[in-house]
């Protein structure tokens, strides 16, 4: 009995068992089978994602491609105007501080814009004066006492050469003078004499290429006459930014649509700033190494050291190529007059431009510039000479700060364009 109510209840378990799990692994069948499909399926969005991704990022880097191509064409085909605004906005950016804290202590923005630009030409127009005054005078005890250095010189050289060949010279040399001396008791010259009537008919025949030179000068009125011009566009355009900068950029600010608000903000502050940071930094860089040639040469004894000085800072503006561009001119004039000699100055000068560009990039540069602009050297002297291309010297000097004005442009986008494809993976999670 016991023995049959066992088998039973097994029967009955086995009948409750195969009634419950076989259901029960039925279901856990179709859950799997509908969580592989789900899978296949998200494995297949996730690849349509990334293919839509890939495509995104090849039509931005040919629309890239395109625009700037399109871009640079405008640029060389308007190069002219666009010099005349790149000068105007960098003077306008320059003397904006100015402006603004007149504005801000109650001083009229009318007036203000008036009376900064000619604060600023009045001093110009001072120290040129002064610069003109000296180099004027310097050129006046050059023409004073050239002549009779270079008898000197010639002297010392004919000193300097063998017996036969200076013998061989003095006698072509007195040939050629005597035989346009009238006077029968002047045949027999001194080789002093000899050499300084050479030296007045060298002086004769510079004083004749001077006056071509001077036709030339003439012929160029015309060039000059749209300098002129160019220069009062320049100072009419700068007054113009000054004046209405701040509604400009309120005016593009208020342009940007709600959905990029905040990045275009982000965007237009950086620009600022560090455009701002860089311009301003640079004009500081510049007095300071204008100064230190300055004493530099006049150490040396040159000849036009402030307009030497005043070069060699304005040259420093070109990166890395600048301070030896700078050079050129004081190792030219080294020729002229010196108070060391040609090779002690000549030495002199190069010391001084290894000097002032250590000094520059040791402590003027980290301390004033920073990392207003971060570009690596390769970059900067790259984009250096295709500024020169476009712009001549204004782009030489322009190309590193709109260099990194695109940077940060291209970096904003990318960061844009990053948060964009984690929406489209992610489902904006």
């Amino acid at each position: 009995m016991n023995h049959q109510s066992t088998t039973e209840n097994s029967a009955n378990s086995v009948e409750i068992l195969t009634e419950t799990l076989l259901p029960l692994s039925i279901t856990v069948d179709r859950i799997a089978q509908d969580s592989q499909s789900i899978s296949r399926e998200s494995r297949r969005q996730s690849q349509g994602i990334r293919e839509q991704n890939i495509f995104l990022r090849l039509i931005s880097f040919a629309m890239i491609t395109v625009f700037t191509a399109i871009l640079a064409g405008l640029i060389y085909l308007i190069r002219d105007t666009l010099t005349i605004i790149m000068v105007s906005f960098l003077i306008a950016y320059i003397l904006s501080p100015m402006v603004d804290y007149l504005d801000d202590i109650g001083l009229p923005r009318s007036l203000a814009v008036t009376v900064v630009p000619l604060l600023i030409l009045t001093s110009f127009a001072f120290g040129s004066i002064f610069a003109v005054s000296k180099v004027a005078g310097q050129i006046d005890h050059l023409q004073t006492n050239q002549n009779q250095a270079l008898v000197g010189q010639v002297e010392r050289l004919l000193n300097a050469l063998p017996i036969s060949l200076k013998d061989r010279l003095i006698d072509q040399l007195r040939m050629e003078v005597t035989a346009e001396v009238t006077e029968p008791d002047q045949y027999e010259l001194s080789t002093h004499q000899v050499i300084e009537a050479s030296m007045k008919r060298i002086e004769t025949l510079i004083v004749g290429q001077s006056k071509q030179i001077m036709g030339a000068v003439t012929t160029s009125a015309k060039g000059l006459f749209s300098a002129f011009i160019n220069g009062i566009i320049i100072l009419f355009t700068s007054c113009f930014f000054l004046s209405g900068g701040r509604d400009m950029k309120k005016g593009l600010i208020r342009a940007v649509p709600n959905r990029i608000f905040e990045p275009a903000l982000i965007l237009l502050d950086g620009i600022d700033r560090q455009l701002g940071d860089y311009l301003r930094s640079r004009l500081v860089q510049t007095v300071i190494i204008a100064i230190i040639c300055l004493i530099g040469y006049l150490i040396l004894g040159l000849p036009f050291a402030i307009l030497l000085g005043t070069v060699a800072g304005l040259a420093n503006l070109i990166p890395y190529i600048g301070p030896f561009i700078g050079a050129i001119p004081a190792l030219a004039v080294v020729f002229v007059d010196s108070r060391f000699g040609v090779g002690s100055s000549f030495i002199g000068i190069i010391v001084i431009t290894i000097g002032v560009q250590i000094i520059d990039t040791a402590l003027v540069t980290p301390l004033l510039v920073g990392k207003s602009v971060e570009l690596d050297p390769i970059t900067t002297v790259v984009v250096v000479l295709v500024g020169e291309q476009f712009l001549g010297l204004i782009g030489m000097l322009m190309a590193v700060p709109l260099t990194a004005m695109l940077k940060l442009i291209i970096e904003e986008l990318i960061t844009q364009f990053r948060g964009y494809s984690r929406t489209l993976t992610y489902g904006g999670s």
